[in-house]
């Protein structure tokens, strides 16, 4: 018997859900065990090296996902973000445009084949300058004329305008597009050109088996019959019992410092937590061994999770930034006792290489509460993929560009690629990535914590948006380099930037996240 090359299940969700907080709860639990025994038998059904996708709200498929992988031994491949458009910015402080399509292959399978040479996206013509958005370093000669290589992030849903030749590479064509104008916005279930590029990218051809799951109802839903922890009311405590703390870089062990702030505040103590945790990845940190079996690692990772949670005030808000290989598995064990707000894709603009390129991290945003309606970022930026980064095209649009509201994909922050913007940390984040988390959830005078400080990137963005903070490392090292850049911000106003040699990793992209 003929199988099916690719199994694609459509979980269906309404656009007005994608706003909503969600807790795993009895009603949830039941139907994605119903999901779980629908897809099981059909796997039979599934050609030894084929596909399995699920499309739909990402809070939602985050716990299915670890389920899959377990008991239905799959492996999990890769967590596509798709850039859908939908506007929910007036119930929350983003507009909520991620939907994911998960990949997932038999544990036995010889191979994974899919066709990442004829599905690529498409170029675009820069709305300012008419030159290509993505900067090409290689010889012009080279650049593969039927776009760019796909990655896992997919943003090329938009209306075409025109068509235009690059300026300065022959033949090269470009499209213009209208970026206000998602093709997919307004679509009922899988739409149709998402489908086409699942059954192209997996070699279905017409042998695939499309599934529509529409059983999630009404599981946002609060049960507070089902508290893991009890929720407490807040009660203020002396400003002058914590002020012997803010604003210090502690040289201590995280989990050890945290259970000691939860005895002594267990009704929570910071406005916002921002946790970058080591990614298991034998990156050369000063202090910790970033190599260990995945369940120690899980473990590990359970018990400063839950700790954040506890020392989070009632309003607080958590965010932890990974790899969508443990996003996927912090979202499952978090959203059991508290509330899963977001996951912001943060598409760090990778080079694609290999198949499917692992460009994006995956930003979980928890909350104690459901996230009620509230005041909406204001910010507006231009939209990325459709604009070029030339120095001289970015002054000529300053007043003039297009600007969309912010949305849970962001696109618009790089990666650090200069040696005079690092410190001697395998890992340091943008300082723009902290500046946008820290304005958008959190006021002035208010408390962050990061209970893996680093090189300090979220103390002393904190101290430059006039912030208080804690953090903690257990390098003496990057403490001193912490110490250094506040002490130069107290002086100065700002940090002199000079250029480190970083210690490579022996972790290649591709592996990142297999």
């Amino acid at each position: 018997m003929e199988k099916f090359k690719s199994i694609i299940y459509n979980v269906t969700f309404k656009s007005d859900e994608l706003h909503n907080s969600f807790k795993q709860n009895t009603q949830y639990n039941q139907v994605k065990s119903k999901l779980i025994n629908d897809i099981g038998p059909k796997l039979d059904y599934l050609d030894k090296n084929g596909i399995l996708f699920l499309y739909g709200n990402p809070l939602i498929l985050s716990p299915i996902v670890d389920s899959i992988s377990k008991q239905l031994d799959m492996d999990f491949r890769y967590w596509i973000a798709i850039d859908s458009g939908i506007n929910t910015s007036n119930k929350s402080y983003l507009s909520k445009s991620h939907i994911a399509c998960v990949m997932f292959t038999k544990k036995q399978a010889s191979k994974f084949d899919v066709d990442t040479d004829s599905v690529r996206t498409p170029r675009y013509s820069c709305l300012s300058c008419g030159r290509n958005t993505k900067d090409w370093g290689g010889k012009k000669h080279l650049i593969n004329k039927k776009g760019a290589a796909i990655s896992d992030v997919w943003k090329d849903y938009y209306k075409i305008i025109d068509q235009t030749i690059d300026p300065q590479i022959p033949d090269l064509k470009l499209l213009k597009v209208d970026p206000k104008e998602n093709l997919i916005r307004n679509s009922q279930g899988l739409p149709k050109i998402i489908l086409e590029r699942l059954i192209k990218l997996s070699k279905s051809q017409n042998n695939y088996l499309l599934v529509d799951f529409p059983y999630f109802k009404d599981i946002f839903r609060s049960n507070n019959n089902d508290e893991y922890f009890a929720q407490r009311l807040f009660s203020d405590f002396d400003e002058d019992d914590v002020k012997d703390m803010k604003n210090k870089v502690f040289h201590a062990n995280s989990i050890n410092l945290m259970k000691k702030l939860v005895k002594k505040y267990p009704d929570g103590l910071f406005d916002l937590i921002f946790a970058d945790p080591p990614y298991n990845l034998d990156k050369k940190y000063d202090q910790y061994n970033d190599e260990s079996p995945d369940e120690e690692y899980l473990n590990w990772s359970k018990e400063w999770l839950k700790l954040s949670i506890k020392l989070l005030k009632p309003n607080g808000h958590f965010f932890v930034l990974n790899i969508p290989k443990w996003g996927y598995q912090y979202a499952n064990y978090l959203s059991q006792f508290s509330y899963l707000s977001d996951w912001i894709v943060w598409d760090s603009l990778s080079i694609p290489k290999g198949k499917i390129m692992p460009a994006h991290y995956s930003l979980l945003h928890f909350t104690k509460k459901p996230l009620e309606s509230t005041d909406v970022s204001t910010k507006l930026i231009e939209p990325s993929g459709f604009y070029c980064s030339k120095i001289f095209c970015k002054k000529k649009r300053e007043s003039n560009s297009i600007k969309v509201p912010i949305s849970n994909i962001w696109s618009d922050i790089h990666r650090i690629k200069h040696r005079r913007d690092r410190d001697a940390h395998p890992c340091q984040l943008p300082d723009r990535l902290m500046q946008r988390i820290i304005e958008i959830y959190t006021n002035p005078d208010d408390l962050v914590f990061d209970p893996f400080n680093g090189v300090g990137t979220t103390a002393y963005n904190a101290m430059l948006l006039h912030r208080n903070f804690i953090t903690s490392d257990l390098s003496k090292e990057y403490v001193k380099i912490t110490n250094d850049k506040l002490n130069q911000i107290k002086e100065n106003g700002y940090i002199k930037k000079e250029s480190t040699k970083i210690t490579k990793s022996n972790v290649t992209k591709r592996a990142k996240n297999t």
